[in-house]
C-alpha cells in the first residue's frame, strides 16, 4: 500500500482541488504561483459558463450588457497571462513516445475496471479474466449467430490434465464450435491438432459445415468504441492471428484433401471460392494466399492419378521372351528386394483417412475407406499363397527342401530390409504347410532350419515386430510395417473408445487423435524410401510366376510324396548356387545374406550340427532312452506351460484393469492400485517396492488439490503406471517426482542415481523422444 507520506500528500492535493466554494483553495493557491504555469482549465470553463448563462447579453432597455463582456474578458486575460511565459525544458523523446502510446480508455471502461478493484458498497470485488475481450477492448459488437465468444466449460470442451491456456495442451473432447475455435486460436497453432482434425472431421461434420463455421469465425465481432491503442491491439492480437490461422487451415486442408473432399462437388467449390474472395476483400494481405489456395485446388482436381497396384504373379500367363526358371535359380537377397519394392509401392499410397475404417473385417467398408491398406493385406495373402505354391510344385522332398531353404533365406533378407509385411507372409506360408512336409524339413541344412525357428518365434510375437519398427535404427532406414498388427490397433481404438463423451455428448477428440497417431507412424516410414533398384531378371520372376489358389494348393498337398528322412542332413554348401546373381549397384545398401557369416560362425554351427546328429543316433539305437526323454520333456513342458498360462492370465488382467481405469470404464481405485503394483513387481522382481502417496493441496501437479502417488523401487527408482501416456502427462509425472524429492530426505548419492520410469501399454514416437529429452524412461506392459 501507500506510505504515510504518500497518503498525506494525496490528501493535501485532494483538499487543494476541492470543488467547495467554487474551487476557493485552488484559486488562492494559483494566484500565488509564479509563471510558467498550466492552470486547471476546468475552473475557468466553469467561470465562463456561469458568466455566459447567468447574465443576459442585453439590458432591459435593449442596450448591450457591456459589463458581461468585461467579466468574460477578465477571465480570458487571466488565462493568457499564463500563456506568455513558456517552460524552459528539453524534449525527451523516449518519454514522449511512451506517453503518446499509453492506452487511454474511455470513461465507461475505466469505471467498469474500477469495480473489479473496489465495489461501490465496499464488498469483495469479483475476479476479472484479463484475457476477456471486453476487459481488453471494451464492449464488443453483437453479431447474430456468432457463437465463438462463449466461455470454456466442461459441457463444451475438455482438456487433458493441465492448464487449458497453456500451449499444446491436448483437447480431450469438444463441440464442433469449440474445436473450430481452437483450430483458429489466436495464441498458438497446434499443428498436431490441426492435422488430426482435418484427417478425422468427416466422422462428426461435413466440409460444408466447416466452411460455414470458418466464415462466421472470420467475420468476428470488433470493439464498439475502442481507443486508438485498443483498436491496434485488437488487430494485432485477435483479428490478424485468427484470420491468418483460418487461411492457413484452409491451405492445409486443400493441400492434403483437396481432391478427396471437393472432387465433383461444384456447389462446395463455389462456397469455398466465395469465402476466399470475401477474405481477400476484407484484407488485402490475404489476397495472394486465397488465389494460391484456389489454384492448388483446381490443379489437384485436374490431375490424373494412377492407383494401379502390382502383386506377385499378376502377369502370369502373359507372353515373356524367355522362361523364368525355378525359385532356386535366383538370388534370395534380390528376390527379397523385389518383394519389398512391390509392397513399398502399395504402402506409400496409404492415405491419412484410411485410418477411419471402423472394421477391416467388413469387406465393403474396408475396400471403400481403406483401399490401399486392403491392397497391402492382399499382397500379404498373395505372397503366402506363392510360398505354398513353390513348395507343392516340387513332387520329391529331395528337391523340395532346396525350395524351403531358399524361402527361409528370402524371409531372413526381408527381416534385414525391415520389410515386415512380406516377411510375415512368407513365415505364414511356411507355417501353413509345416505339418504336411515334416520329413522335408529334416533335409534342410541345420543352420537354415535353426534360423527359420528364430524367425518363427519372432513372427509369433507380433508386438516384438512393432517394437522392432520403433528402434533407433528404424528412424533412418525404410520400414514396411506388418500391416495386420496396425489394423488390429485401429480396430481396438474404434471399439474401445466412444465417439461422444460426457453427459452433453461432445465429440471425443482423444479417439480421433489416437487414430491419427497410427498414421503418423506410417507417414514417417513413407518418407524414407529404399535406395536399391530393381533387377530385370528377378522382377520378371516375381511378376510372371504362377501362384496357385488355396483350393489348388490343398489338392497338391494331398498328392505330396512323404518319402524318408536322409541319413545325414545336407550342408549349406550342398545347396545349388543361383544362376541369376545381379551385379551389385553403387548404392550403400549391401545387406548381408543369410548363410554368409564369418568362417568362425560357420565352424561353430557345423560342430553344433554334428553334436545333434550324435545324440540323435544314440537315441535311435536305445528306445528306452528316447521314451524316458519324452516323458521327462512332457512333464517339464506341462509344468512350464501351466506357469506361463497363469502368468499370462495375470498380466493380461492387470493390463486391462489399468487401461479400463484410465478410460473410466471402472472406478475401483483399489483394483487399479493392486494391478499397478503387480505390473511394477513383474518389471522389478525381488526388489524392495513401496507405494509413496501424498496429498497435493496446492495443486502443484494438476492445477487442483488431489492425491498423487508413485511406486518407489529401492528408494531411487520412481515408477508411474498408466494405460497410455501423452507429452502433457510427462510434465505431471515429473512434478509428482519433484514432490517426492522434496518430501523425502535423499543423500547426494541417491539424488544423483534418481530414475523416473513410466510403465504404459503404448505411446507415440513423439512421446518417447520428449521423454528421452526430459530424462524419463519408458517401459511397456509385458
Amino acid at each position: 500500500g501507500l506510505t504515510k507520506n504518500q497518503i498525506r500528500s494525496f490528501e493535501e492535493m485532494q483538499a487543494l482541488m476541492s470543488r467547495d466554494f467554487s474551487y476557493r483553495d485552488f484559486r488562492a493557491y494559483l494566484h500565488n504561483v509564479d509563471p510558467p504555469c498550466i492552470p486547471y482549465l476546468g475552473v475557468y470553463l466553469t467561470d465562463l459558463t456561469f458568466v455566459e448563462e447567468g447574465n443576459s447579453s442585453k439590458l432591459k432597455d435593449g442596450k448591450i450588457n457591456f459589463s458581461k463582456r468585461v467579466m468574460l474578458s477578465e477571465i480570458i486575460a487571466e488565462i493568457r497571462t499564463y500563456q506568455n511565459t513558456p517552460y524552459c525544458l528539453e524534449d525527451v523523446k523516449f518519454i514522449q513516445d511512451w506517453l503518446f502510446n499509453q492506452e487511454c480508455l474511455p470513461e465507461e471502461q475505466c469505471y467498469k475496471r474500477s469495480l473489479h478493484c473496489e465495489t461501490r458498497d465496499g464488498s469483495e470485488a469479483k475476479p476479472v479474466d484479463k484475457e476477456d475481450d471486453e476487459f481488453l477492448f471494451g464492449a464488443m459488437e453483437k453479431i447474430p449467430g456468432y457463437s465463438f465468444d462463449k466461455p470454456d466449460t466442461n459441457d463444451v470442451i475438455r482438456f487433458e490434465k493441465g492448464d487449458s491456456n497453456a500451449a499444446f495442451v491436448p483437447i480431450k473432447g469438444g463441440t464442433i464450435l469449440k474445436l473450430v475455435e481452437r483450430l483458429t486460436y489466436h495464441k498458438y497453432r497446434d499443428m498436431g491438432f490441426i492435422s488430426a482434425f482435418l484427417a478425422t472431421f468427416n466422422t462428426f461434420s461435413t466440409p460444408k459445415e466447416l466452411i460455414d463455421l470458418l466464415r462466421i469465425r472470420f467475420n468476428m465481432p470488433k470493439p464498439k468504441n475502442p481507443s486508438k491503442q485498443q483498436l491496434k491491439k485488437f488487430k494485432e492480437t485477435r483479428l490478424k492471428p485468427i484470420r491468418l490461422s483460418i487461411i492457413n487451415l484452409i491451405k492445409n486442408w486443400i493441400n492434403s484433401y483437396g481432391r478427396e473432399d471437393f472432387k465433383d462437388k461444384n456447389e462446395l467449390i463455389e462456397e469455398l471460392t466465395s469465402f476466399l474472395n470475401e477474405c481477400a476483400e476484407a484484407d488485402n494481405m490475404l489476397g495472394k494466399q486465397s488465389e494460391s489456395i484456389l489454384n492448388a485446388l483446381h490443379q489437384q482436381l485436374n490431375e490424373n492419378t494412377d492407383n494401379s497396384i502390382e502383386l506377385v504373379g499378376t502377369k502370369f500367363g502373359q507372353k515373356l521372351d524367355s522362361p523364368i526358371g525355378n525359385l532356386i535359380d535366383y538370388d534370395p537377397e534380390q528376390i527379397a528386394k523385389e518383394l519389398t519394392l512391390l509392397d513399398f509401392d502399395i504402402f506409400k499410397m496409404i492415405g491419412k483417412r484410411e485410418i477411419l475404417c471402423t472394421s477391416f473385417d467388413n469387406k465393403e467398408e474396408a475396400t471403400r475407406v481403406a483401399p490401399n491398406i486392403i491392397a497391402l493385406k492382399r499382397s500379404f495373402n498373395r505372397i503366402k499363397l506363392w510360398v505354398c505354391s513353390e513348395i507343392v510344385k516340387e513332387k520329391r522332398h529331395e528337391e523340395r527342401y532346396k525350395v524351403l531353404a531358399q524361402l527361409v533365406k528370402i524371409a531372413d533378407n526381408l527381416a534385414d530390409l525391415k520389410s515386415f509385411n512380406a516377411f510375415a507372409a512368407i513365415i505364414a506360408g511356411l507355417n501353413t504347410l509345416e505339418k504336411n512336409i515334416r520329413i522335408t524339413w529334416e533335409w534342410v541344412p541345420a543352420p537354415i532350419q535353426e534360423r527359420f525357428t528364430e524367425l518363427q518365434i519372432l513372427c509369433k510375437r507380433p508386438k516384438q515386430l512393432v517394437e522392432l519398427e520403433k528402434t533407433e535404427e528404424m528412424r533412418t532406414q525404410p520400414v514396411i510395417p506388418y500391416i495386420e498388427m496396425h489394423c488390429r490397433q485401429l480396430n481396438g481404438i474404434h471399439d474401445m473408445l466412444p465417439d461422444m463423451i460426457g453427459e452433453t455428448k461432445i465429440i471425443n477428440f482423444e479417439k480421433r487423435r489416437k487414430l491419427y497417431g497410427v498414421y503418423q507412424i506410417w507417414e514417417k516410414y513413407q518418407l524414407e524410401t529404399y535406395k536399391f533398384s530393381s533387377d530385370e531378371n528377378h522382377k520378371n520372376f516375381v511378376d510372371y510366376i504362377e501362384v496357385f489358389s488355396a483350393a489348388t494348393i490343398k489338392s497338391h498337398v494331398k498328392q505330396l510324396e512323404q518319402g524318408s528322412p536322409p541319413n545325414q542332413r545336407p550342408t549349406v554348401a550342398e545347396l545349388p548356387i543361383p544362376i541369376y546373381i545381379p551385379k551389385k549397384s553403387d548404392d550403400n545398401y549391401d545387406f548381408q545374406a543369410p548363410g554368409s557369416a564369418s568362417n568362425a560362425e560357420d565352424s561353430e554351427k557345423a560342430i553344433q550340427s554334428q553334436i545333434k546328429e550324435i545324440v540323435h543316433n544314440i537315441i535311435k539305437e536305445d528306445n528306452s532312452i528316447f521314451d524316458d526323454l519324452v516323458i521327462s520333456v512332457k512333464q517339464n513342458l506341462r509344468r512350464d506351460l501351466l506357469k506361463d498360462l497363469e502368468k499370462f492370465n495375470t498380466n493380461i488382467s492387470d493390463n486391462l484393469t489399468v487401461l479400463q481405469s484410465q478410460f473410466g470404464f471402472i472406478e475401483d481405485d483399489e483394483s487399479n492400485q493392486i494391478s499397478s503394483q503387480r505390473i511394477v513387481e513383474g518389471k522389478f522382481p525381488n526388489q524392495d517396492i513401496n507405494e509413496w502417496t501424498t496429498f497435493d493441496s496446492e495443486g502443484f501437479v494438476y492445477g487442483w488439490a488431489e492425491n498423487v502417488s508413485l511406486f518407489i523401487v529401492n528408494v531411487t527408482t520412481l515408477v508411474h503406471v498408466t494405460g497410455s501416456i501423452e507429452i502433457a502427462d510427462l510434465g505431471s509425472v515429473l512434478r509428482i517426482a519433484g514432490l517426492y524429492v522434496s518430501d523425502v530426505q535423499l543423500t547426494d548419492e541417491e539424488s544423483n542415481n534418481l530414475r523416473v520410469i513410466v510403465i504404459t501399454s503404448s505411446c507415440s514416437e513423439e512421446v518417447q523422444e520428449s521423454a528421452l529429452e526430459q530424462g524419463v524412461e519408458i517401459e511397456f506392459f509385458d
